[in-house]
């Protein structure tokens, strides 16, 4: 799809924050340039880099490009915020400066949220790459709502943040990205959509490569932890919406290293159950919803027995 460019009134803008990102910066910032929709902004906010990030922006001569320039780092979630606010489009598309956008992930993303109005964000998988670019497996997300929804209450983030492509005026609507949740803003994101009635989900299809190296979030040991905590601090607040639960059970359902004994495992499962039935009997789901999450919480329930069992061994 080759459409004129509309620097004024763009349909897309596309996020991208760097932070000491040389290593990677080029190819991401290329991938977004060479996509077969060509009307976007594209919105980099420098975020107070000490490397080669902002020459190797300037270095694209591209009237696409808008560059935020912040004078000290303010982080992730502040800079991403900052883009929002200076954004012109009408759909908003993520990308961090470590990935790659496969070609037509603009043109595809836009077309779906166009036919699908009562969409509000969606995502897709991602073909998993190491630090030098070479494939190591595919990713492929739940798209079903129902079992979105369903998984991002009790379990976790089932988007990749780098897919993402969504509506501007709604993630507006929730004041964008919170600082409730360090290194899980983008799962904190999707909650709060869900909890305001927007309908977010995945597309069966592969948009990103994304890539794993030593400096990514999920693997600094410091990061990781804060990351792994704040998610199940919002799992945990999640679930008692539903069924009261003391930290000490919780625990025998989410931490692994907690996860001893043949008592505790079957308390562990009468807890996933009662659980479920709690939810399904305050959301009021039909039989078709019920039967749509029923695979996640039969899914789940094997993770628990493998985890006790695998202690037990």
């Amino acid at each position: 799809m080759n459409k004129s460019i509309n620097s004024d009134n763009p349909p897309i803008s596309v996020l991208m924050s760097v932070y000491n990102g040389d290593k990677y910066l080029k190819k991401a910032i290329e991938s977004i340039l060479k996509q077969t929709f060509s009307n976007f902004e594209f919105i980099i906010v420098n975020d107070g880099s000490a490397d080669n990030s902002i020459e190797i922006i300037k270095s694209f001569n591209d009237p696409r490009i808008k560059i935020i320039n912040n004078k000290k780092n303010l982080g992730l979630i502040k800079s991403l915020n900052i883009g929002l606010k200076q954004a012109k489009g009408k759909y908003i598309a993520r990308l961090d400066a470590d990935d790659i956008a496969l070609k037509n992930r603009l043109e595809k993303q836009f077309n779906y949220l166009e036919k699908n109005k009562d969409i509000t964000l969606i995502g897709g998988g991602a073909e998993i790459i190491n630090s030098e670019g070479k494939y190591i497996r595919e990713k492929l997300p739940i798209t079903n709502f129902d079992q979105i929804r369903f998984w991002t209450l009790f379990f976790g983030n089932p988007f990749l943040h780098s897919s993402i492509f969504f509506k501007k005026k709604d993630i507006d609507s929730i004041n964008g990205y919170s600082h409730t949740y360090k290194h899980v803003e983008d799962y904190d994101l999707y909650l709060r959509l869900i909890k305001n009635g927007y309908k977010i989900i995945n597309l069966p299809e592969i948009f990103i490569k994304y890539r794993i190296h030593n400096q990514s979030i999920g693997q600094i040991k410091d990061s990781k932890k804060e990351q792994d905590t704040n998610v199940k601090k919002i799992i945990f607040n999640n679930i008692n919406n539903y069924f009261s639960l003391s930290w000490e059970e919780f625990k025998i359902l989410y931490d692994k290293q907690k996860m001893r004994g043949v008592k505790k495992m079957f308390e562990a499962i009468f807890l996933h159950k009662q659980i479920f039935k709690k939810y399904i009997l305050k959301e009021k789901l039909d039989n078709n919803q019920i039967k749509k999450i029923n695979s996640i919480y039969k899914e789940k329930r094997k993770w628990i027995i493998r985890q006790y069992i695998k202690n037990i061994i």
